[in-house]
This record gives C-alpha cells, sequence and structure tokens, in this order.
C-alpha cells in the first residue's frame, strides 16, 4: 500500500512534459501537507484494519492446538462432552450471525475465509471428541471383558 502511495506521489519526479521539467520535480515538496494527511490517513485505515483482525483472533484458536490431544486430556467426564458438544453448537450458530464483509473506509473485507477456517475447526472439534468418546467406550468394553 505505502509503495504504491510512494509511487504515485512520485509520478511528478518521472513527468517531462513540454517544457519546464523543473517545475514537476517540486511538486512533491510544495505538497508536504498534503502527502503527510495521506500517510496519516492510511495509519489510521491499518489502524482500523488491525482492529477487525483482532475480532477474529479468538475464532482460529482452536486452529492452534492437536485438538485430539487436547480433547483426551480436557474432556473427561459425559458431562464435558455435552457442555462442550452444546458450546460448539452455540458457536457455529453465532458463527453464522457473522457478516460476510466488513467495509472499512475504502477497503472492503471479506470474512468468508476466515468463517470457512473457523467452520472447519468446529468440525474437527466434533470429530475429535466423537473419537475420544468411541475411544473411551472401547476402554470400558475391554476393562468389563476384562472382569
Amino acid at each position: 500500500y505505502f509503495q504504491k502511495m510512494k509511487e504515485f506521489i512520485t509520478i511528478p519526479l518521472r513527468f517531462r512534459g513540454t517544457g519546464g521539467a523543473d517545475f514537476y520535480r517540486f511538486m512533491p515538496e510544495q505538497n508536504e501537507g498534503g502527502v503527510l494527511t495521506v500517510y496519516q490517513n492510511a495509519e489510521a485505515l491499518f489502524s482500523k484494519l488491525s482492529k477487525v483482525k483482532r475480532r477474529f483472533k479468538d475464532w482460529v484458536v482452536l486452529g492452534t492446538v492437536d485438538l485430539d490431544s487436547f480433547v483426551l486430556e480436557h474432556l473427561t467426564t459425559i458431562e464435558d462432552f455435552k457442555c462442550n458438544y452444546n458450546l460448539v453448537k452455540e458457536k457455529e450458530q453465532q458463527l453464522q450471525k457473522l457478516e460476510d464483509v466488513i467495509k472499512v473506509d475504502c477497503i472492503t473485507v471479506s470474512t468468508a475465509p476466515i468463517k470457512a477456517t473457523v467452520e472447519d475447526h468446529l468440525s474437527r472439534l466434533l470429530d475429535s471428541m466423537q473419537n475420544a468418546i468411541q475411544l473411551s467406550a472401547r476402554r470400558d468394553v475391554a476393562s468389563i471383558e476384562e472382569f
């Protein structure tokens, strides 16, 4: 973004025109205040975009852990599984309510890729929970058969 702005601002430095090329060379210097304003507005824009990015930070946390290990370690009782199953279903509903497009000044941010990723994470979490329940059931059956 800043590189493209720099290219645009320095166009007069490369412009030859039909005469008086020195006139164009001083254009960026003569408009220093305007150039500063453009850069300040760009910084403000990227600050707003950063806030949009932070809104989705909690949604992608599942992608940072090994879900199978996490589920086996932290979900031990049937109540844990029920609670987390309901929580996943609630999060899926909340995810669907999130806007598909976020407009930040002159930039439009599509949330479709992040929503698809979060849906995948939630689906993998449900699969991990199902696998953990099946593993627990197999262990219980084996324990009963041993007895």
